[in-house]
């Protein structure tokens, strides 16, 4: 189905916008999704720095409050350290007022026999400052058999251990644990127990913001996290993500597929001696972060294009009505190509008043419809002449000539290759071919003596020079037939006269 030009030209524009528009929005939506993950990135890096004080500081708190547990039975006078009874009695009061002036969950000291002593809210609600459990004798619980007891005892230095469930009360708790040495001598470990739910409060609060952050330990298994769902679960996308944290360093981004979501995150790695290692990392989904710029982009592209087809639609109606001479033109044209092509006589001038670019292609038209009117008349009476000429020729005139001049530069080239041809003609034959014939014709009948009057051209010289060259030969050869018969008759007599001499010797 053919389309107008202002169809055309709206379809263009509104591709060409369009177009525009869906490069911009593209654009704009990569740029957006790199400057979210960017300041994702930043803000994961921020975050991270800001929780891993919290947890430095929490786990320096917890160390204060050890140093201080240890400072205080280290200061024990002697005296008071020389049977169990007062050791015990003098340590477990020290534990006591550890539990009850501090955030502790419980306050432990461990001997070498394994007996512990150790004070809590619930040796608190039985009316007692401090309880005695296990040793030598109890096979129920032993102390020097615990990590948080072998940890210190083994390094002589404080100890962390991991989360583990606390053995009186069953609660995720992590104890940190001290060698104490009296008098060059080691006597045993004290400790102070934390409730894992202390710190995983301010990871509580952290997840109010929707940020999804979590500790690992060595052993890849998240024991603080804002999503409480994930703690103390072994995943394999946790040992992934220690292993590439490893790799990347402290605070540098890397991506990971995570059950078919890709994800960016971040991680920093504690190796400080005096506590347990962890990984502390942020995690969050890419679709999560790049989901509302894009869904804004797609939005930001519709409105693109249904404002492209509301300015196609105007500019279709502003063209429509600028492009009304156009009409004109085309049927000007139409016609004036039927002209040419001599599907009519006559042809008519387009008529558009406008002053802008198609009046003034109206007017170029005109004139040169007009120009062409007269070429093509020109044309005509040299094509005219051309035939009268061409009829001369065939009659025989080569003398004939064409002399009106065309417009069109090949039909004049055309004139003048013919004109030139004529010329060598004329000079080659002659100026009358009927002429030449004539003579010829008489020389079919043996008339030699018929000539072209006023010979110029190589055929008509060459038709005399041979008449006049056969004129010739027959006159010699009219003279030797004379002199044949001469001789012949003379040749007759002298046989004659031979065959009587013959005759005459043959009868003597």
């Amino acid at each position: 189905m053919p389309q107008s030009i202002t169809t055309k030209l709206t379809l263009i524009v509104c591709a060409i916008v369009v177009f525009i528009m869906i490069i911009i929005g593209l654009f704009d939506m990569y740029r957006g999704k790199n400057s979210a993950l960017n300041k994702v990135i930043e803000f994961q890096g921020a975050q991270l720095a800001d929780v891993d004080l919290i947890l430095r500081s929490f786990n320096n708190n917890s160390l204060r409050i050890l140093k201080g547990l240890a400072r205080g039975i280290e200061s024990i006078p002697s005296e008071n350290m020389d049977s169990k009874e007062n050791i015990i009695s003098n340590i477990g009061n020290i534990l006591k007022y550890t539990k009850v002036l501090t955030s502790v969950h419980a306050s432990v000291f461990g001997f070498s026999n394994g007996m512990v002593v150790f004070a809590n809210n619930k040796v608190f609600s039985s009316g007692n400052d401090y309880e005695v459990l296990g040793g030598n004798d109890d096979s129920d619980y032993n102390a020097s058999t615990r990590d948080w007891y072998i940890g210190a005892a083994n390094g002589n230095k404080p100890f962390q251990t991991g989360v583990y469930a606390d053995f009186v009360d069953k609660i995720p708790s992590m104890t940190y644990s001290i060698p104490i040495v009296i008098g060059g001598k080691f006597i045993g470990v004290a400790g102070v127990d934390v409730l894992l739910s202390t710190l995983q409060g301010y990871f509580d609060e952290i997840g109010k913001s929707g940020s999804n952050i979590f500790v690992l330990d060595s052993k890849g298994i998240p024991f603080v996290a804002t999503d409480a769902s994930i703690i103390m679960k072994e995943a394999p996308i946790y040992k992934e993500i220690v292993r590439i944290s490893a790799q990347t360093g402290d605070f540098e981004e890397f991506f990971i597929n995570d059950g078919g979501l890709n994800k960016i995150g971040q991680c920093k790695t504690s190796t400080d001696s005096n506590f347990a290692v962890y990984t502390l990392c942020s995690l969050n989904s890419i679709d999560d972060i790049e989901g509302p710029i894009v869904r804004a982009g797609y939005l930001q592209l519709a409105i693109s294009i249904i404002a492209s087809l509301v300015i196609s639609a105007i500019i279709y109606l502003a063209v429509k009505y600028y492009l009304r001479p156009i009409n004109s033109v085309l049927s000007g044209l139409i016609d004036l190509f039927a002209f040419l092509n001599y599907e009519k006589k006559d042809v008519t001038l387009i008529s558009v008043k406008s002053q802008d670019e198609l009046g003034r292609m109206a007017e170029a038209i005109n004139s040169n419809i007009q120009r062409t009117q007269k070429s093509l008349e020109q044309d005509s009476n040299a094509v005219a002449q051309s035939v009268q000429t061409a009829k001369a020729i065939e009659q025989g005139d080569l003398s004939a000539r064409i002399m009106e001049n065309p417009a069109n530069p090949q039909l004049k080239e055309l004139k003048n290759v013919l004109n030139s041809m004529l010329d060598v003609l004329q000079q080659k034959i002659g100026r009358d071919t009927n002429e030449i014939a004539r003579v010829f014709d008489s020389y079919t009948r043996l008339d030699f003596t018929t000539k072209i009057n006023d010979a110029k051209g190589q055929v008509e010289i060459v038709t005399n020079t041979l008449g006049n060259e056969i004129t010739k030969m027959l006159h010699t050869s009219a003279n030797f037939a004379k002199e044949l018969e001469s001789q012949s008759k003379e040749l007759e007599n002298a046989v004659n006269t031979l065959s009587e001499s013959s005759n005459k010797q043959a009868s003597s």
